[in-house]
């Protein structure tokens, strides 16, 4: 099972570099990722 969870935490990353590239860059979609990562950040709040 540690090899699962291992595999699915690095899918996760995976798709948070993917996301963090998308809100530093310089499309339409940007300021939408951005607003989704900062709300996953300020979730707690």
């Amino acid at each position: 099972m540690p090899e699962q969870d291992n595999h699915g935490r690095m899918a996760q990353m995976e798709a948070l570099r993917r996301l963090w590239e998308i809100a530093n860059g310089h499309s339409g979609q940007c300021l939408v990722v951005a607003g989704f990562l900062l709300g996953l950040y300020n979730g707690e709040e």
